[in-house]
């Protein structure tokens, strides 16, 4: 710790300050090359001057009135203090400059932040990814906010807060800030962005092509305001809040945007309004029946919109000069100067490649053709009765206004543009931004979207694919044979169809995507194959298929109208009934399942449930699961009813149930699953490998030793048996046998043709599969049978036994032997016979052989196997034959 003075006529070099070190630079003095590691302090004082001083973390540079400091380097945590006059300083990242009253900083080069308090003052200050803060009474001029090159640019931000000014500011690629009570004064935006805040005022900037000026805020009741502002080829935005205030001048060649995001427009001037210039209400909904008027004796630009007018003082000679409406990137209306010109198909007359831009008007008529037309910004191509276009590109803010009886053919609609649809659509293209408009009248057939397409009342799309994109079907338009999503093997497009009030969708196909029928929307048909319709608040769904992987939800708390589904069919998928949600016309569980019916719903639903099976679920999210519940049947009635903490709840089973055996297991939350007891088994006929060699499971004895898998043998315990007839079974899908074919895993194995219970697991990879999630539809596939006799071999564990000499599962004992003729229970009429319920995984789980998989990579190489195995037999045939 040492004091060090430099007086008059001394200069030092290399001095390096530590903690508690103070150096003294006394006028005339010199200090260079000075080093400020962690608590030194270097002080400069009126006469004084430092040269490169190096400012480490926690070191600090004092420069006092009167003082100079040249080529400072502040590097991270470091400080200057600036009272005097600092040159041609580096802030790095992390470091901090501060002027502070009487004090100048000039040249600064900033990555890090540079404040100026009152009375000081900064001057051609270089923000590269730096920051600039102006607080009350402090200025900063000529400031480059970011550094254009040719490689790109150096992020800034100048922050002008209430009191602070900025002076003719250079924002090349960064951001000015103007906050409530601060001010900015000349200045140019190339790259970059200047916001004028609640309060704010800019006057005279030039806005040129790259940059944006943004003024207003919805916050505060202060206006902000932009004074005689200059467009050379830039944005001047006004929102919510700003002003102009003398004049806004569109310069230069341009174009030129000013974007007006209020209701209310300005008052103020607005000069050099000129061809390649645009004035965007973005407020105001663009029709294709607006129009837009000049009084030439005043100069006050009119446009109407749905019925309302607002107008715009110009200045300047507009004699004879006609202006246009088109749409923005969004719904507002552009106003542009038409200097297009317009092009007429008529009969018999084939055009190529034209090119529309602004203003430039293409009539198709009747009998004429219109080939690889581009529609760009600004331009309108129109198809008449018997006019046809094919193979048309609308660009952004391009419109293809397809009239009734005209017809348009493979119309890519890019990013902001629009095609209009009175009369015929045919596979169109609808890139991500783009929209499709089908109106009374007009019908699309085959587009594909990834942006958007609305049917309007008196408008039908048909076969629309949504890869990504939406439809949206309003009051009186339909929808038919909609595909939401697009699945493949790779996974899927997402999409969403919305079906608003009064709107209709016929048979969708939901592949990957989303249906959101809204109150007075109906969805009539179609498939959930992995995706979600949600029917909210007055929506109604008829006869939808949910397949695995696909969700349904019914109901909504918002509303008093009721959320319908009708006739739904749950084909391994989920159907989902909560709050304010109804279920009319039946439910079906159909196919082999496992279809899931989710009632979040305090009370029951009254409609008929049919086909509930094997694997299949009813989850009763409401009731509270414990294991004192019960589940019984009413075989007069088909009622069954479910006794939860005291209170019972009732469904109504349509089938022949009698004597099946229903059981309670917790939910994945608190609530209760209804499922049936599966039981895996062995057709008659096949032979279990034995110390006495091959038997027919019918001809085991009790004592009979089994040979497990790993050679040794083991006596059985018990033998189930039991009879089916598949007619009478309320699932028969759920109780036919799977063919698995001789040398189906390999040479051998099995033996034998050989047929088991659909969620029989087989003992592959180190896990055991149920055959059904194995099958192939050739090797492995399920056989239609009117009544089969299944039989099951218990050993003293779960145990892995050689049926024709592929490795299957034994029976393991879960509480269902009531399946089996000759149990010593009530014997169950229409048992399930597999592994899946959710009981029986956590008894698998705990007491089982092997983990049970259905899904994951051990069932995928599993099936990769027999796959090749199906390759290899067809090869072989094709050989022989």
């Amino acid at each position: 710790m040492s004091d060090t003075t430099i007086s008059y006529g001394t200069v030092s070099s290399g001095l390096v300050l530590s903690s508690g070190d103070v150096l003294d630079v006394l006028s005339g003095g010199t200090a260079d090359l000075t080093v400020v590691s962690a608590g030194g302090i270097a002080y400069v004082s009126a006469g004084g001057t430092e040269i490169s001083t190096v400012v480490l973390s926690r070191g600090l540079d004092d420069v006092l009135s009167g003082g100079i400091a040249s080529g400072t380097v502040i590097s991270t945590y470091g400080d200057e203090q600036v009272y005097g006059a600092a040159v041609d300083a580096v802030v790095d990242v992390g470091g901090s400059q501060t002027v502070l009253n009487g004090g100048s900083a000039l040249d600064s080069t900033v990555q890090g932040t540079q404040t100026v308090y009152s009375g000081g003052v900064s001057s051609d200050t270089k923000l590269e990814f730096g920051s600039e803060t102006v607080s009350a009474g402090g200025v900063a001029s000529n400031t480059i906010v970011g550094i254009l090159s040719g490689f790109g640019g150096d992020l800034g931000l100048l922050y002008v807060s209430s009191g602070g000014t900025a002076v003719d500011a250079d924002v090349q690629d960064g951001l000015v800030y103007i906050s409530s009570g601060g001010s900015a004064v000349g200045g140019t935006v190339l790259d970059g962005s200047v916001l004028v805040y609640n309060g704010g005022v800019a006057t005279g900037v030039v806005v040129s092509s790259g940059g944006l000026e943004a003024v207003g805020d919805s916050i505060g009741s202060s206006l902000a305001v932009a004074s005689a502002a200059e467009i050379a080829g830039g944005t001047l935005e006004l929102t919510s809040g700003g002003s102009l205030t003398g004049g806004v001048t569109f310069t230069g060649s341009g174009p030129g945007l000013l974007e007006i995001d209020t209701s209310t427009m300005p008052t103020t001037v607005v000069s050099g309004f000129g061809a390649s210039d645009e004035i965007d209400l973005t407020t105001v909904a663009f029709t294709n029946s607006g129009t837009v008027a000049l009084n030439t004796s005043t100069d006050v630009l009119t446009v109407t919109e749905g019925g309302s007018s607002y107008s715009l003082q110009l200045d300047g000679d507009y004699t004879g000069t006609t202006f246009n409406l088109t749409r923005d990137t969004a719904s507002g209306t552009v106003i542009q100067i038409d200097n297009g010109s317009t092009t007429t198909i008529s009969y018999g007359t084939v055009s190529s490649g034209l090119v529309l831009s602004n203003g430039d008007v293409l009539n198709v008529l009747s009998g004429g053709l219109a080939d690889l037309t581009v529609v760009s910004a600004g331009g309108i191509a129109y198809v008449s009765a018997g006019g046809t276009e094919i193979s048309t590109v609308v660009l952004s803010r391009g419109l293809d206004d397809v009239l009734s009886g005209g017809i348009a053919s493979g119309t890519v609609i890019s990013t902001y543009g629009d095609e209009q649809v009175y009369g015929a659509a045919v596979d169109a293209v609808v890139d991500v931004g783009g929209s499709q408009t089908v109106l009374n009248g007009g019908s699309a057939l085959d587009s594909t979207v990834q942006g958007t397409q609305t049917v309007y009342s008196g408008g039908v799309s048909s076969d629309t694919k949504l890869e990504f994109g939406s439809e949206t079907v309003s009051a009186g338009g339909v929808a038919s044979n909609t595909i939401v999503g697009i699945l493949s093997g790779f996974g899927g497009d997402l999409g969403l169809l919305y079906v608003s009030s009064g709107g209709t969708a016929v048979d969708a196909d939901v592949q990957d995507g989303l249906v959101y029928i809204s109150s007075g929307g109906s969805a009539v048909g179609g498939t959930v194959l992995d995706g979600s319709v949600l029917v909210y608040n007055g929506g109604v769904a008829t006869g939808v298929v949910v397949s695995s992987g696909g969700l349904e939800a019914v109901g909504d708390s918002i509303g008093s109208s009721l959320a319908v589904a009708s006739a739904t069919e749950i084909a391994g998928g989920t159907l989902e009934l909560t709050s304010g949600g109804r279920l009319t016309g039946g439910v079906t569980f159909v196919g082999s399942g496992p279809g899931l019916l989710e009632i979040s719903a305090t009370t029951m639903p009254t409609t008929v449930i049919s086909g509930f099976g094997a694997s299949d679920e009813i989850d009763l999210m409401t009731v509270a699961f414990t294991s004192s519940g019960t589940v019984a049947l009413n075989a007069s009635t088909d009622v069954l009813t479910v006794t939860e903490g005291g209170s019972s709840y009732a469904l109504q089973l349509a089938g022949d149930y009698t004597d099946t055996t229903f059981n309670l297991t917790p939910d994945t939350g608190s609530g209760t699953v209804i499922g049936v007891v599966d039981v895996p088994c062995f057709a008659a006929g096949t032979h279990i490998m034995t110390k006495r060699g091959p038997v027919a499971v019918e001809d085991l004895t009790l004592g009979d030793h089994a040979i497990i898998e790993d050679g040794r043998s083991m006596p059985i315990q018990w033998i189930g048996h039991r009879n089916v007839d598949c007619r009478r079974h309320p699932a028969p899908a759920k109780v036919w046998p799977v063919l698995v074919e001789a040398h189906a895993f390999g040479p051998g194995v099995p033996q034998r043709d050989l047929r088991l219970s659909p969620d029989h697991a087989i003992f592959a990879a180190g896990v055991l599969i149920p055959v059904k999630h194995l099958m192939n539809g050739t090797m492995i596939r399920q056989v239609e049978v009117d009544s089969i006799t299944y039989f099951h071999v218990e050993l003293a564990q779960h145990l892995i036994i050689l049926a024709e000499d592929l490795p299957v599962e034994s029976y393991l004992n879960t509480g269902d032997a009531s399946s089996f003729a000759n149990a010593e229970t009530p014997t169950a009429l229409h048992p399930a016979f597999g592994s899946e319920a959710r009981d029986i995984a956590l008894v698998m789980d705990a007491r089982g052989y092997a983990p049970l998989r259905v899904t994951g990579p051990e069932v995928a190489a599993v099936r990769s196997a027999l796959a090749v195995r199906v390759e290899m037999r067809e090869q072989q045939r094709l050989w022989a034959s």
